[in-house]
């Protein structure tokens, strides 16, 4: 008796064999897949040039089929690295800006009351 159960990136199932021999899937052979015969992890093999088959021993096992695609751990860390340089930039930009709007409000109200200004002030009236 066969029992199977397919997800988005995994296949389990409850087999039964006879003898020893080869299970084998109708899956197409990838790198990402790992298979577990018995909650222990087995080589899967190319079968039939492209497909997946597993060696088996006889008896009632377990089979699970896992999918992870190939280098999925390193592209979910450079994106968390992304993700967390763009929020300490962004941070750090909202920082300077704060302090720069502090520094030009601070010149601005230095100008206003100085009497440069009001030397300023005169000519402007002056001109226009």
């Amino acid at each position: 008796m066969v029992f199977i159960r397919f997800e988005n990136s995994k296949i389990d199932a409850s087999v039964f064999l006879p003898a020893n021999g080869l299970i084998f899937f109708s899956v197409p052979f990838d790198s990402g897949w790992s298979a577990y015969i018995d909650d222990k992890l087995t080589p899967l093999e190319l079968a039939d040039f492209g497909f997946m088959a597993l060696n088996a021993t006889a008896g009632n096992h377990q089979i699970s089929l896992r999918f992870l695609p190939p280098f999925f751990s390193i592209s979910l860390a450079i994106a968390a690295v992304g993700v967390v340089a763009f929020l300490v930039l962004s941070a750090t930009l909202i920082k300077t800006i704060e302090i720069i709007e502090k520094y030009v409000k601070d010149f601005l109200m230095t100008l206003v009351r100085s009497k440069k200004h009001q030397v300023f002030k005169k000519s402007i009236r002056g001109i226009a």
